[in-house]
Order: structure tokens, then C-alpha cells, then sequence
């Protein structure tokens, strides 16, 4: 495409519009891309807004009695009654509020079935040879909570803590299993207001959908600082626009003479 510049066209000169093409190729790769990781983003956002309402709809609602389920999702408010079985495990590496310690998992015996609890979150103390000490509870106890999956990939036996066997790195089926949980693609954790809870503070979202919709801004911005970018290293535009204001000024000028 030719442009003709309002003073130039006086003259008979003509300018391309596009005069680096290697340039435009690049530019035009690079904003499609942006665009696309922007309306990805966006699109991350929306999944982050259904998922968050769906959590929070299950997690609102009345608790029900966990024999009573006919299939589990996660998520679902349960409530359970029975006994804690004696041993205690901890799951390493967890953390409040930029304190490393342990998340508490025991054992729950119900009429019809185990389950894995969750109990919550203490601090794991400067001794790494020394376990906290968890007080023990007997007799029934009555617990509420949310349904919450376990990870299908096996663990590495060579994760498992040498010093404390009842010290672990991950929970999966695997775990499950060798502890005789019957239900062991799930645990279930603790309300904060549940007996027998620790510190909860579960965190349900890795990142929220805020955190998506300013990363699409960021995506976008930049598609359109290589837009400019491009205007003035790779076309005629910028000076087909100061000729067009030189002409109209050189225009007014010679009406003010006449």
C-alpha cells in the first residue's frame, strides 16, 4: 500500500505505508500471541469465578451426615460421629502465616466406615527430632468438616521420613492404604469450629480471579505497546500525520496572507 503525504503529493512523491516488512511479520506474531495469553487469562478468570461459587455454595450448606452420602464430591459439608484410633500423623512442611510446621492427620472410626481427618495446622517447633505433642481424645466425638480428594499419584518411598515413620511428606492413596483407610481416594479436614480442630485456614484457590483479569491487563498493554512500537520503527504513518499537520498549517498561512 502507497500513502501519498499532503505536501509530498505536490510534489509527485509517494511513500510506502509499510517500510520494514520483517518488522510488521514479527509485530503481528507478537500481538496475536499477547492477545491470545490475554483472552486466555480471561478465560482462566471466568473458570476461577464458577469454581470459587460452586466451593462456596457446597461448603454453605447444611452439613449432612456422612453415612447418609450416596456418592462424595469435594467440597461437600460433612458431619460424622465415632472415635479418634490412637496413632497421629504429621504431614510435613506446612505453613500459617510464614511459620513452617505440621498439618495433623488421625485416623476416624465411624459405625460404617474409617476416615482420614485432617485435624488442622501447628507449629513444628526448632527440633526436627521432636514431633509436637498432640493431646490424645477418647470417647465419641462428633466432627464437621468438607469432603476433600486425595492425590492418585503414588509417593516416592524414598520421601518417607527415615526418623518418624508417622512423619509424611504427601497424603495419596498409597498412605491410605497402608494405614487401612477403606475410603482412600478422601480425607476430610476440619471446620475451625468443628471439636477437636487445630488451626484451619484451608486455602481452597491457588490464585483468584482478580489475580487472572490483571495478568490478561498486563497481556493486552503489552499488544498494544508493540502496536506503537510498530507505527514508529516499521511504517509511514507517523509521517504521513506530521505532513498532513504541516500541510494544514501551511494552509492557514497562506489564507492569512490572502
Amino acid at each position: 500500500m502507497i500513502v501519498e503525504t499532503p505536501s509530498a503529493s505536490a510534489k509527485g512523491i509517494s511513500l510506502p505505508l509499510i517500510r520494514n516488512w520483517p518488522i510488521t511479520i514479527f509485530s503481528v506474531g507478537i500481538s496475536i500471541l499477547f492477545i491470545f495469553l490475554g483472552v486466555w487469562q480471561l478465560d482462566r478468570a471466568k473458570q476461577k469465578v464458577l469454581l470459587k461459587t460452586r466451593v462456596e455454595n457446597r461448603l454453605s450448606t447444611q452439613p449432612q451426615k456422612i453415612s447418609n452420602l450416596s456418592s462424595y464430591q469435594e467440597y461437600t459439608s460433612v458431619t460424622l460421629e465415632g472415635i479418634y484410633q490412637e496413632k497421629l500423623y504429621f504431614l510435613d512442611n506446612r505453613t500459617r502465616n510464614g511459620l513452617v510446621g505440621y498439618e495433623v492427620l488421625q485416623v476416624f472410626s465411624t459405625e460404617s466406615s474409617d476416615w482420614l481427618i485432617n485435624r488442622g495446622w501447628i507449629p513444628g517447633g526448632g527440633n526436627r527430632k521432636i514431633l509436637p505433642a498432640i493431646e490424645p481424645y477418647r470417647g465419641i466425638r462428633s466432627l464437621q468438616g468438607y469432603l476433600y480428594p486425595i492425590n492418585d499419584e503414588p509417593v516416592d518411598n524414598s520421601t518417607l521420613d527415615p526418623l518418624f515413620k508417622n512423619r509424611i511428606q504427601r497424603v495419596d492413596v498409597n498412605f491410605t492404604e497402608s494405614i487401612g483407610v477403606i475410603n482412600k481416594s478422601w480425607l476430610i479436614r476440619l471446620f475451625a469450629d468443628s471439636d477437636t480442630a487445630l488451626v484451619t485456614d484451608w486455602i481452597f484457590f491457588n490464585s483468584n480471579p482478580e489475580k487472572h483479569r490483571a495478568y490478561a491487563f498486563q497481556w493486552f498493554s503489552m499488544s498494544i505497546a508493540v502496536c506503537l512500537l510498530w507505527i514508529y520503527s516499521a511504517t509511514n504513518i507517523v509521517v504521513w500525520l506530521r505532513c498532513r499537520v504541516c500541510s494544514s498549517k501551511e494552509k492557514e498561512f497562506q489564507n492569512e496572507i490572502k
